[in-house]
Order: C-alpha cells, then sequence, then structure tokens
C-alpha cells in the first residue's frame, strides 16, 4: 500500500526541515507585528479625525457663544439706559484678578423701584445681576445710620469692559465725546443726579440742578452744549467744592422743556422732582454774574 506523506501547503515537509519552521515563525511574528501596526494607526488615525472633529464642534460651538457674546456687548455700549446711569450714579467697576468689568448702582431704599426697573432691563439684555441693602452713615456724626440703601450690581461682560474703557480710560470717569443725549439718557441722568427746588414759598417757580460735580470742568462745558442742542439753555454754573460746577436751569422755558422731554421715563418713585414753574419769576444770572 502507497504511503502518502503529509506535507505543509507550501509542499515542504515541517519535519523533514526544521528551517521551515523557524521561517514560519519569523513570519508569523512579522504578520503579527505589520498586523498590530495597522491597527495601531489606523487607531491613531481615527482618534486624530476624532479630535479634530471635536475641535470642529468645540470651535463652532465656542464661536456661536463668541459671536452672540459680541452683540451683547455691542447691545450694551450703544444701550441708552446704561448711558444715563454713567451720567449719574453708576459706576463701571473692575477687580484686579478678573479679566471684565461689572455696572454697579446705588440708591436709597425709597428709590427701590428704580433698583427694580434697573434689574428688569439687565435681564432683558441677557445680563445677571445681584443686589443688597446696607445702611448708610450720618455724615456727621460718623456712627448713627441715616437710611438704608440698596445696590445693584450686574455680572461682569465684555460690554462693560468696552465701556470702561470708553468711560475710564485713565482710571478716572469722563463724558465720551461721541454720547448722545436721547430723552432715555437725559431721564435717567436726571433720576441719578438730578434735583428741583422751589425758589419762593408760593412755589411759582422752581430750579433744576444737574450735579455734575464728579466731572472736570471741561466736560461740564461739554454736557451744556449737548444740552443747548436739546433747547435747554444753561445760563447759570453753580461752583461747587474744589471748583467743580454743576449744571443750573433757572428760566421757567428751559425747566419746561427739560420735563417735557424726559417725563415719560420718569419713573413714580422720582415724580417728586418734577416741578413744572408756573411763572417766569426774577430775571436769571448768566455765567458771568451780570444780568441779562
Amino acid at each position: 500500500m502507497k504511503q502518502y506523506q503529509i506535507t505543509h501547503p507550501d509542499k515542504r515537509c515541517r519535519w523533514k526541515e526544521p528551517k521551515n519552521i523557524e521561517y514560519m515563525k519569523e513570519y508569523r511574528i512579522k504578520n503579527k507585528e505589520r498586523i498590530l501596526q495597522q491597527m495601531k494607526n489606523w487607531c491613531q488615525e481615527n482618534s486624530f479625525h476624532r479630535r479634530i472633529n471635536q475641535k470642529i464642534y468645540y470651535f463652532n460651538k465656542n464661536k456661536r457663544k463668541l459671536l452672540s457674546m459680541f452683540r451683547q456687548a455691542n447691545e450694551i455700549v450703544n444701550d441708552e439706559m446704561i448711558q444715563g446711569l454713567l451720567l449719574s450714579d453708576g459706576y463701571l467697576r473692575k477687580i484686579d484678578d478678573q479679566q471684565n468689568s461689572c455696572l454697579e448702582v446705588e440708591q436709597s431704599e425709597s428709590h427701590k423701584d428704580f433698583i427694580l426697573r434697573i434689574a428688569d432691563h439687565l435681564k432683558e439684555i441677557g445680563i445677571g445681576y445681584g443686589f443688597y441693602e446696607y445702611l448708610h452713615k450720618n455724615n456727621k456724626t460718623g456712627f448713627a445710620p441715616a437710611s438704608w440703601g440698596i445696590r445693584i450690581f450686574s455680572y461682569r461682560h465684555l460690554g462693560f469692559t468696552k465701556l470702561r474703557k470708553k468711560w475710564y480710560p485713565c482710571g478716572k470717569k469722563i463724558v465720551p465725546k461721541d454720547i448722545k443725549l436721547t430723552p432715555k439718557v437725559l431721564a435717567y441722568w436726571f433720576m441719578g443726579d438730578g434735583s428741583t427746588n422751589w425758589r419762593n414759598k408760593e412755589k411759582r417757580t422752581s430750579v433744576t440742578m444737574l450735579h455734575t460735580q464728579g466731572f472736570d470742568n471741561e466736560f461740564v462745558l461739554f454736557l451744556k452744549d449737548k444740552l443747548h442742542e436739546l433747547g435747554i439753555e444753561i445760563i447759570h454754573l453753580q461752583r461747587k467744592p474744589n471748583d467743580r460746577y454743576a449744571l443750573r436751569i433757572e428760566r421757567a422755558k428751559d425747566v419746561k422743556r427739560l420735563f417735557n422731554i424726559i417725563e415719560p421715563y420718569i419713573l413714580p418713585c422720582f415724580n417728586y422732582k418734577i416741578k413744572y414753574p408756573t411763572s417766569m419769576g426774577r430775571k436769571p444770572y448768566n455765567i458771568i454774574g451780570r444780568y441779562r
């Protein structure tokens, strides 16, 4: 009977030629290394593409956030209410270790509606806020409490940082040259830093003050010219301490003109500042102190 010899698929006998066994071992090892290298390259390529896709996804996501933040910042810079607040009691605060600035406004407790109106407006433009009460100290005694106050502060935002660069270029508050005194800006300026007093007991003539002594005199004169463009003529600049000046509106027609412009925006808690004159009264003084 013919005996058939078992051979390897490459037709070489494995047990007769031990070199073939070593060759196959080396081939298997190399083939295994090649397959592992291919799998490693494939995983690296996949992980690379996966990382690229993640970066593209997060870039688009951050891009949308950045675009919305820039649009929101431009809205804040051009916001009329915020400009009126900065002309009066509002200020922009920047902490040293923080990148962006925030808006802060203080008022007495009787003007709580004013603070709530600011909070509603910040919510409308998508800015977070917080507020707290604090105790005013009596300026005469230094320790006796006079009244309670409320302070509202916004969250830090890029828009307030841009505004700070315009209003505080050297760390001191100024009035930007491109400001526009719209009725809303003028109303919030008056509610924050304006006052009206009767000139006589009969309550027929009134005098309105815009307390601008926080600004340098050049900016006070600039605001005087801006009011003149609205038809409100400032006859008298009242001197304040440290050679600062406040804007004094004396003529009845100018006081009426001011109130007619700002009255639609005045909140009920500030209605006591609106005092319409009923007569012309005496002749006002001009800037150099002579009669007109």
